[in-house]
């Protein structure tokens, strides 16, 4: 009975609770940059590295390679997965080869990601050397890129300048002049300051992880590629910077590069900016208002000149408006409104999930600027798959039970006022096919096509 006891004790210690099988980072996080040389078969030396997140340059992976990497870090019950790019092209043709040709990149990462949805150039993404992705890091998210410059003639003008335009492909997408998380890197197969678009994000605050290092403290910085070049870079945003607590470059891993790291506190807060409304610009009525639309009276204006000048704002943007709708033009969007009546900066919150791959023939958007852009984004998701099944012939019990509670996830979406029936009739853009009201039972494939077209008209107007 004693020796039961004990048992039971030791057992009942043992038990780590709230523990994963895999734990991800806890206070602080690794972000670094490795160039493996080939990534497949090098599964139990990833799973050595410090969990986090790992830029990969030059992984070979082609997709049955990719696929068998991705087992074989299973295999080591790794805490990585892998996020990767455009599949590396086959280095031989054959039966059994999977072997890819020296290109290909992705992300090691040990915490919640997800590949952005970018509308990528077409033949620089087939180049297999550029990649962006969003982590979940602490409570918020963090954008990172990875790019691979070209290796063979690297001090040619001409390489350069394809090096230069893969980096410049990422940029647009990362989008570095906009507050947040952020981090570029990767094999840039260039010198410090070779290039233009390294220039230019050093312009924007943006600094290498080694040259943070040497300025905090004091530490040169060193070789990253076979000893002898620095070509491999970690290039964090100014507010990214912030979380830095330490920098490491070292030969431990792989032969021929080093891997550059930088440890991190974990952000416990979504980072925060404060703004200042400004109404859009209103770029669709080419002529003067009409007399007949202006409602205004000097006389009743408020003495309070504040509030005197915020009824002048409000009176022209309801002209403007009236004139527009005469015109059948669309009339002011909620953004295109509020003038003279903003009196302080606003706290905003930097954190916005990244939207989800897109299904085949899904649209996408360049970018969701804020979390009102990303929910009007996926509303519009919505009502194209609606759509897709109001015309559908299938009439199954599973079928009618999809269509009935996708509709009830439009009604009740959130980013209108109210509810998307409410908001419907005060919409800027109306379409003369599309209906007055949004019915509360499941619609017909023709009406719900006709609101599809109408939301994206609207959107796409938003947007501008």
């Amino acid at each position: 009975m004693h020796n039961l006891c004990m048992m039971l004790v030791a057992f009942v210690l043992s038990i780590r609770v709230g523990e994963a099988t895999n734990p991800g980072p806890g206070k602080s996080l690794t972000l670094g940059v490795i160039n493996p040389n080939g990534i497949a078969g090098k599964g139990f030396q990833c799973n050595q590295l410090s969990p986090g997140i790992y830029g990969v340059s030059e992984s070979h992976l082609t997709q049955p390679g990719l696929n068998r990497f991705r087992q074989e870090l299973r295999s080591n019950q790794s805490s990585f997965s892998y996020l990767a790019g455009y599949p590396a092209p086959f280095k031989q043709r054959g039966m059994g080869c999977i072997g890819g040709k020296n290109t290909g990149v992705g992300f090691l990462s040990a915490v919640l990601s997800r590949i952005l949805d970018c509308e990528w150039d077409s033949e620089l993404f087939a180049t297999s050397r550029i990649q962006a992705a969003s982590f979940f890091v602490g409570s918020t998210w963090i954008m990172g890129g990875i790019a691979y410059g070209y290796a063979s003639k690297v001090d040619m003008t001409d390489i350069r300048t394809l090096t230069n335009d893969l980096l410049c492909e990422l940029s647009k997408h990362i989008k570095p002049e906009q507050h947040g998380l952020k981090f570029i890197g990767g094999d840039f197969n260039q010198l410090p300051n070779a290039l233009p678009a390294v220039r230019h994000l050093q312009d924007l605050g943006w600094v290498d992880v080694q040259d943070l290092a040497f300025r905090r403290w004091n530490i040169a910085p060193s070789h990253t590629c076979q000893h002898c070049t620095r070509k491999d870079f970690l290039l964090l945003s100014p507010a990214l910077q912030e979380f830095v607590l330490s920098v490491s470059n070292r030969y431990d891993h792989f032969p021929d590069h080093s891997i550059l790291t930088a440890e991190n506190a974990c952000p416990t807060n979504h980072p925060e900016s404060f703004t200042w409304y400004k109404p859009k610009p209103i770029h669709q009525l080419k002529q003067q208002v009409g007399d007949e639309y202006v409602d205004f009276q000097i006389s009743k204006l408020p003495e309070n000149p504040t509030e005197a000048y915020a009824r002048i704002c409000e009176s022209h943007e309801k002209s403007v408006d009236a004139q527009l709708r005469a015109l059948k033009l669309p009339g002011l969007s909620t953004c295109q409104k509020g003038r003279g009546s903003t009196m302080d900066r606003k706290k905003v919150y930097q954190s916005v999930s990244p939207l989800k791959p897109p299904r085949q023939g899904e649209p996408t958007t360049f970018d969701c600027k804020s979390l009102q852009h990303k929910r009007w984004f996926v509303q519009l998701r919505r009502l194209l798959n609606y759509q897709r099944i109001a015309f559908s012939m299938d009439d199954s019990i599973n079928v009618r039970e999809h269509k009935t509670s996708l509709w009830h996830s439009i009604l009740k979406a959130p980013g209108f006022s109210k509810s998307f029936q409410h908001w419907w009739p005060f919409r800027a853009i109306k379409n003369v096919e599309a209906p007055l009201l949004i019915p509360t039972i499941p619609p017909k494939g023709l009406i719900a096509k006709q609101i599809y077209v109408n939301f994206g008209l609207e959107f796409r107007h938003w947007e501008k």
